[in-house]
């Protein structure tokens, strides 16, 4: 083959390469090794609402970047670039969300992925797509505000109605007159229902908090974690009588754990009321705690109805709720979620493992020291 025929032939297929690029819905920047723009594909340019062959301000690509994001930006870039005082960048899994002006002036929500080409040669620099995320973010705050509204206003008829019915329970305890038994029995369901619904507020409370990144643990205490166990499953005792579920526990004696007790009995509460919840009539539930060399290993096994691997993968997104699941249970689909994250908060891990007609086995690995 002839010179000219290999040069026709690296012409053709760069031109194929461009065309397929350009042909893709993400917009891809090539940068030297520097930093500086090299070029863009004419998706990039389409997505900025810019004529083929536009090129940035003289100021560089960041000045298109929000002034708020900009830092975002240049930590990323770093990350890339391999600085040693940052974590290195992980071009597989790694992304940050930017807004970054159009041609039109308007600020547009774009997620940034990078690749280190400073190996090859003929790169000799980053190439960092773009994809368009508006409408994700967009959907993200309009539903944090949703919740945060919604909790708002549910925070204070739930905190009257317990606050009434401890005046109830107060005034039963008084009154020296034998009552029906169904009184006290309905008397307890009432606050089971009501601490119900002040899970669902803070549920919704805390799934906006973690959609806008002000989540944070507010205190940290040695907590003796058999103990927190133990008063969780009796707070959920009348829950799991109404789905005549039996709770069982089992806990290793070991050393006492620094976390928010707060927030680790609301993930207890949470993973044992989704056991009774989607449990089977006459079902049972049992949580273990084991100290491990990693942490503690709490488990909750269910004899329940199990889920299949699609649905394992797709739990811990806000909202999702499994067709299946509808048909057993009420119930938000915030709930595992705010758990996930309240655990990931503290270092820790929350993995699931489940089979159809089965049941469901949740594992949470806890640190002895939470970061």
């Amino acid at each position: 083959m002839t010179n000219s025929e290999l040069r026709a032939g690296d012409h053709n297929a760069r031109y194929l390469y461009e065309t397929a690029l350009g042909a893709l819905p993400t917009g891809v920047i090539h940068l030297s090794v520097d930093g500086a723009f090299l070029g863009a594909t004419s998706a990039m340019e389409r997505m900025l609402g810019h004529p083929p062959g536009w090129e940035p301000p003289e100021g560089g690509l960041l000045e298109l970047v929000h002034p708020d994001d900009q830092e975002v930006g240049i930590t990323a870039l770093a990350r890339l670039a391999g600085d040693p005082a940052l974590e290195p960048w992980d071009s597989t899994t790694d992304s940050v969300d930017l807004r970054v002006r159009n041609a039109d002036g308007d600020y547009r929500w774009l997620e940034a992925r990078g690749t280190d080409l400073r190996q090859d040669s003929q790169v000799a620099g980053y190439l960092v797509s773009f994809t368009d995320v508006t409408s994700r973010v967009e959907a993200t705050q309009y539903r944090s505000q949703f919740f945060r509204t919604a909790a708002h206003e549910l925070r204070a008829p739930v905190a009257t109605m317990l606050g009434r019915l401890d005046i109830l329970e107060a005034t039963l305890e008084k009154v020296k007159v034998d009552l029906p038994t169904t009184v006290p029995a309905t008397v307890e369901h009432l606050r089971s229902s009501a601490l119900r619904m002040q899970r669902l507020v803070g549920d919704l409370m805390d799934s906006a908090r973690m959609d806008s990144g002000e989540f944070n643990l507010v205190r940290r205490e040695n907590v003796d974690l058999a103990a927190l166990i133990t008063k969780e499953i009796a707070d959920l005792a009348v829950e799991a009588g109404e789905r005549n579920v039996t709770i069982t526990k089992r806990v290793t004696p070991g050393p006492k754990v620094t976390v928010d007790s707060v927030r680790i009995g609301q993930v207890i509460a949470n993973l044992l009321s989704n056991a009774c919840r989607y449990g089977r009539n006459g079902g049972a539930v049992m949580v273990t705690a084991d100290p491990t060399r990693d942490g503690w290993c709490i488990r909750f096994v269910d004899t329940g109805i199990g889920m299949d691997a699609e649905t394992v993968a797709r739990l811990g997104e806000p909202l999702f709720r499994a067709e299946r699941a509808k048909e057993h249970a009420v119930g938000t689909g915030l709930g595992f979620a705010v758990t996930k994250g309240i655990v990931e908060a503290h270092g820790g891990t929350l993995t699931v493992e489940s089979e159809l007609d089965r049941g469901t086995t949740v594992t949470v690995l806890l640190p002895y020291e939470t970061a």
